[in-house]
């Protein structure tokens, strides 16, 4: 069944100065959400991330990473010292039910333009058991003076 989500229920997760997000208004599914994020990839902590937020299993839908939230850490422990300067800023989020929308601007340091990200999850009791995505990146030059974000 779709349903129609109204626009209040869109935005807004603030990244603090320290760089870590402040969620104000949210449920409890998007601040699970919002702290696997955070916490995996702004903190690069994905141990601890998907121990406090990931449920018992993990189910990856993305074909370039692993399924099981073992091999998610193990995969996330190895790429993030590849990349520390990397941000994970929520620009918007919603949700309906046990599924939450965060669509993001994703840069690897300051020079880079990044990548709007979509990234879709499924939580059962509210945690994280399922993860889709999607990703463009923002080109140097646009055909519209609108924002990816």
């Amino acid at each position: 069944m779709y349903r129609i989500l109204k626009a209040s229920a869109l935005v807004l997760a603030f990244v603090s100065a320290a760089g870590h997000a402040e969620v104000k208004g949210r449920n409890a599914a998007e601040e699970a959400v919002i702290a696997l994020l955070d916490t995996a990839f702004n903190q690069k902590k994905p141990a601890e991330a998907f121990e406090r937020f990931g449920g018992s299993y993990y189910r990856q839908h993305n074909p370039t990473a692993p399924d099981g939230k073992d091999a998610i850490i193990a995969l996330l422990k190895g790429w993030l010292p590849t990349v520390p300067n990397l941000r994970y800023d929520i620009k918007r989020i919603i949700s309906d039910g046990d599924m939450v929308w965060v669509h993001s601007h994703v840069t690897t340091g300051p020079d880079d333009r990044g990548q709007a990200v979509v990234d879709i999850f499924r939580l059962e009791n509210g945690k994280v058991v399922e993860h889709w995505d999607v990703g463009t990146a923002v080109p140097e030059k646009s055909l519209n003076t609108n924002t990816m974000f």
